[in-house]
């Protein structure tokens, strides 16, 4: 049963500068607009007001001249009396009429001869009475007109105008916005510089250099000259770069120390084994010249040789693993075609796998195409390989040896029908002393646990990758994976 994949969320990534210009922006963006808002506001309030104080003026001052006039040439004309109106309204741009009523309501006169609407208790009130609109703005004034001894007979009403009060508000509604937006930019731009000079920008070098660090250049340094947190902050890396380092160097030294160690040993292993071998060797031609050998001195002799033969391979891969984590000599590479490389071990572990019964298969393409390789490692590379497979295949088995290249990789794959690997193991296949769990496995194969270990180290030393594939009762698959020698691909590792 194949489980369902799960869906990977798209998260938005805002970066430390953007986090602090959206943050800037959103406050100066508030703070302006209750700036804006409030003078607006103010704006049109003193407007509406000087409007109100203009009129309700000019309409106290003028009531009596005009009233008079009217009354004066009421009987003999309007000429007189309208030269008197469009004389005082022509001081005042916002009054757009003028009109005599008496005390019912009724129009006497109008200068644009359009009648006014007023009760009759407006036009009788002695007080003068003030008509506004919504935005509390006079559009009309009743004022009581008194003549000379003291009688109200007459009202004269003045009709406002709010256009120009309007336009005059929307101009400055619209300068303010205008000054806003300015005031916004640059305060903006500033606050942005700041803020960039004196926190993101440090933080932002200290991340980078932090990052440097992290990747491995521990001489790395950050220079910051500041009594702040910022400055604490870059002090403590500097301190930590300069342990890593200390540390660093402490551990190189030790592996150098151990490496040497483990090839000294690995050297020093190889001429008692090579005389004990021979010393098995020959008891083992003493015991087969005897009539009747003895059957349990025959066990031990076998027992040492191959007690022997596993100390020989463990001393190899020791001293295969400490010459690879030291320098290698790159002096010891050269060209190699495919068949060169593949033909001999398969003539040999031919014969090793009919001694064991097992069927061996070998297949080739692109045999002429080259390698640069130390043929010697690669060699005990790809013969662990080829080890493992007969080891760990059964009588009547088959184990499978085939190369195979394009332009760019030759692939050398070792393949067998042997008992495989479980799943859980496989992370763990390429470790150093990694061996197998299960009781079969530990008990019936021997091993020390480092031939895959120095194997995958020989792989990536020619710049090459292994992977495997394995099914527990089917077998497995581990494919090696070489640049073809000219191609871009073709790098050997030089640390």
């Amino acid at each position: 049963m194949q489980s369902t994949p799960k869906t990977k969320k798209f998260r938005w990534y805002f970066s430390l500068r953007t986090r602090f210009v959206i943050l800037v922006g959103v406050i100066l963006i508030l703070i302006f607009s209750l700036i804006t808002f409030y003078l607006v506001h103010y704006s049109r309030n003193t407007l509406t007001n000087n409007l109100n104080n203009e009129v309700e003026a000019f309409s106290s001052l003028s009531v009596q001249p005009i009233g008079s006039t009217f009354v004066t040439y009421q009987s003999s004309g309007s000429i007189l009396i309208s030269q008197q109106m469009q004389k005082f309204a022509g001081l005042d741009s916002n009054i757009s009429n003028i009109a005599i009523v008496n005390l019912t309501g009724k129009t006497l006169f109008s200068l644009n001869n359009n009648p006014t609407n007023i009760s009759a208790a407006q036009a009788s009130n002695f007080m003068s009475s003030i008509k506004t609109n919504s935005q509390k703005q006079i559009t009309q004034i009743v004022q009581p007109y008194f003549d000379n001894s003291g009688d109200h007979s007459y009202a004269v009403v003045y009709t406002i105008s709010t256009n120009s009060v309007e336009r005059s508000i929307v101009h400055g509604e619209y300068i303010t916005i205008l000054f806003a937006l300015f005031g916004l930019i640059v305060s903006s731009v500033a606050t942005y510089m700041f803020l960039d000079a004196l926190f993101i920008r440090p933080i932002e070098r200290l991340s980078y250099s932090s990052k440097l660090i992290a990747g491995g250049d521990y001489d790395q340094q950050i220079q910051y000259k500041r009594q702040d947190e910022i400055g604490a902050l870059a002090n403590s890396v500097n301190r930590m770069a300069n342990s890593l380092k200390a540390d660093i160097n402490k551990l190189q030294e030790v592996d150098k120390l151990k490496t040497e160690f483990i090839s000294l040993a690995s050297h020093s292993l190889r001429t008692p084994l090579t005389v004990i071998q021979g010393y098995i060797d020959l008891l083992k031609s003493e015991q087969n010249k005897t009539a009747r050998p003895d059957a349990e001195i025959s066990k031990a002799i076998e027992a040492m040789g191959a007690s022997a033969k596993n100390l020989s391979a463990f001393s190899e891969q020791m001293l295969t693993i400490a010459s690879i984590s030291s320098n290698p000599d790159k002096s010891l590479f050269g060209e190699v075609t495919l068949e060169q490389f593949l033909l001999p071990l398969a003539d040999h572990y031919l014969q090793t796998a009919k001694d064991k019964s097992i069927e061996f298969k070998f297949s080739l393409e692109n045999s002429d195409i080259k390698l640069m390789m130390n043929q010697e490692q690669l060699v005990k590379a790809v013969r662990n390989l080829l080890d493992n497979a007969i080891k760990f295949t059964n009588k009547g088995g088959t184990v499978s040896l085939a190369g195979r290249s394009d332009e760019f990789f030759a692939e050398i794959e070792v393949s067998d029908n042997g008992i495989g690997i479980e799943p859980a193991e496989l992370p763990k296949l390429f470790t150093k002393f990694h061996r197998a769990s299960g009781d079969v496995l530990t008990s019936s194969y021997d091993g020390n646990g480092l031939g895959l270990y120095a194997t995958k180290l020989i792989v990536e030393e020619h710049g090459g990758t292994i992977e495997v594939e394995s099914h527990p009762g089917k077998g497995s698959s581990f494919k090696v994976r070489l640049p073809v020698f000219g191609s871009s691909n073709s790098q050997i590792r030089n640390d």
